[in-house]
């Protein structure tokens, strides 16, 4: 017996010319019919129910290890009649991208509530932030609840956010479970997605923690300074940004897109000056610019003639210094977050 592909292109009723078509000449295909040749057809199969875990996080901050391990505890109450030790009940973790993380496995669950209450089964299963597991073999008619255990060994400043049921229910709080019903062995029907958040944030910090307020140093040359002389010295955010942190003092300047804040400290005689503390709740690189006002020059109470003397023949700062602040949650030498905001750095240029 041999195969090959009919090339009567001109037959009666030859249906297998049919375009498009591509001739394969006198090629044998025998092979493809005598099981030489078998081609594998696996479906993927149906999980009972599958749990997602998120961190969410601020974009800017590094947050806890990759591998931090929270711990998803599974509650399961069989059907009646169910034998719970012949169950083909298994698991499989995926990362975030939908690739398999270890090898299936057996999920075991231990009988809990007999004989002082109704009999039911647990299990505690570890996953990192982005991967799911998904259940395998769990009866129709199983019904189960969701929790997060262990909430006192996470890396500090992580907490449970909320856990969502497979009807979009969002119960939130440390205490938040999700309860359901598998019926997704049922044919067409999906398995249920549940799905654990976890929230990382970081407490915020001030520049004084590390004293690291904004500093500089007023210098008059040429002549002593007259009592009462006072001049300001103006902290400011760039144009159009109201949202990078200042002192409390300060105020907005200007309006719409031409808004910016400032924030001013005055000084009498020559020497330092120290801008007000600023508190970051929020990881990031921040700018600002200290300059001197010039207009501000005056003698405090002093009226126009005594301002006007001090101002004769003075030339002032044209000097306009950018201070950069970066913020951040991981404290120097580790790589992972800490829960605690931190000033990694002040510059001056």
């Amino acid at each position: 017996l041999k195969v090959q592909q009919c090339n009567e292109t001109t037959a009666a009723g030859n249906t297998h010319s049919t375009p498009p078509r591509q001739d394969l000449e006198n090629t044998d295909l025998t092979n493809l019919f005598t099981g030489v040749t078998i081609v594998h057809i696996e479906n993927e199969r149906t999980a009972s129910l599958e749990v997602i875990k998120e961190l969410e996080k601020d974009a800017a901050l590094v947050g806890p290890s990759a591998t931090t391990s929270y711990q998803i505890a599974f509650s399961f109450t069989f059907p009646d009649g169910t034998n719970v030790d012949e169950l083909p009940l298994t698991a499989q973790v995926f990362d975030a991208e939908g690739d398999a993380v270890g090898e299936e496995f057996n999920f075991e669950v231990e009988q809990q509530g007999w004989p002082f209450g109704a009999t039911y089964y647990t299990r505690t299963q570890g996953l990192e932030a982005g991967q799911t597991i998904k259940l395998y073999g769990l009866p129709n008619g199983t019904t189960y609840t969701i929790t997060e255990t262990g909430q006192g060994d996470l890396p500090v400043g992580v907490t449970l956010k909320s856990i969502t049921n497979a009807d979009n229910f969002v119960d939130e709080g440390t205490d938040a479970e999700a309860t359901g019903t598998v019926e997704a062995t049922t044919a067409g029907a999906q398995a249920d997605h549940v799905t654990v958040t976890n929230q990382y944030t970081a407490a915020s910090t001030d520049l004084g923690d590390t004293q690291s307020q904004f500093k500089g140093k007023k210098t008059l040359d040429g002549r002593e300074w007259v009592t009462g002389e006072q001049i300001d010295f103006v902290l400011s955010t760039a144009v159009g940004d109201t949202v990078t942190p200042m002192p409390q003092d300060a105020t907005t300047v200007g309006e719409g897109d031409e808004a910016y804040l400032t924030s001013r400290v005055t000084r009498s005689g020559n020497g330092g000056f120290t801008f007000a503390d600023i508190t970051y709740d929020k990881a990031g690189t921040y700018t600002y610019t200290i300059t001197e006002d010039a207009a501000s020059h005056r003698i405090a109470d002093g009226t126009e003639e005594q301002n006007a003397a001090i101002k004769a023949g003075m030339t002032y700062s044209s000097a306009k210094y950018e201070v950069t602040v970066v913020v951040t949650d991981v404290p120097d030498g580790q790589e992972t977050g800490s829960g605690q905001l931190h000033v990694a750095s002040v510059t001056y240029r």
